[in-house]
């Protein structure tokens, strides 16, 4: 299916702007119909599960009686998605996060993030932050990142855009985030 949406999209683009080959022979109109005019911000999945029910006399306790060993686990997935004035999509910016936590602190974090280009003339440059740590004695975990894109054309880049994503994360599964470019 995201097949056929990128060559419905690719086929709009070369109607949309008639007459080009390449980026590098953009006028500058049709360069301006390919910046980021605006960003669409979007929840793609939430995971969770609570620990196992499967508790062992051999597991320590802790002072409520739960196993130590019990885990409990959240996925969240968000994406930024750039698009021209004409609303053409350019590119996408996903940033997920999964956690695990006991019944004291946060136990483990695994971040991935994702970038993907739509329209021609755009990379992706990488990452221009990559922040994550522990706070509050493991019971919050801060995290945000933010990608580097950029609209090129005949050796020189025209634009530049730089979505960012951030997460507050607490044990108990609970988060925040924050977003912006």
């Amino acid at each position: 299916m995201k097949k056929v949406y990128l060559a419905f999209f690719t086929v709009l683009l070369f109607l949309f702007i008639p007459g080009f080959i390449s980026a590098e022979e953009l006028t500058q109109e049709q360069l301006e119909d390919l910046k980021v005019d605006h960003y669409k911000t979007s929840i793609v999945e939430v995971e969770s599960a609570g620990p196992s029910e499967s508790y062992s006399d051999s597991k320590p306790l802790d002072n409520e009686g739960a196993s130590l060993s019990s885990v409990s686990w959240k996925r969240v997935t968000w994406q930024q998605d750039a698009y021209s004035r004409a609303n053409v999509h350019l590119f996408r910016f996903t940033y997920q996060v999964y956690w695990e936590w006991d019944s004291n602190k946060i136990t483990r974090v695994v971040r991935s993030s994702t970038p993907s280009i739509y329209a021609m003339g755009w990379r992706y440059d990488g990452l221009n932050a990559n922040t994550g740590y522990y706070y509050n004695s493991n019971k919050n975990y801060y995290t945000k990142r933010q990608g580097h894109f950029v609209l090129g054309t005949g050796g020189w880049d025209v634009q530049h855009s730089y979505p960012w994503i951030q997460y507050d994360i607490r044990r108990g599964g609970s988060y925040s985030y924050a977003r912006g470019w």
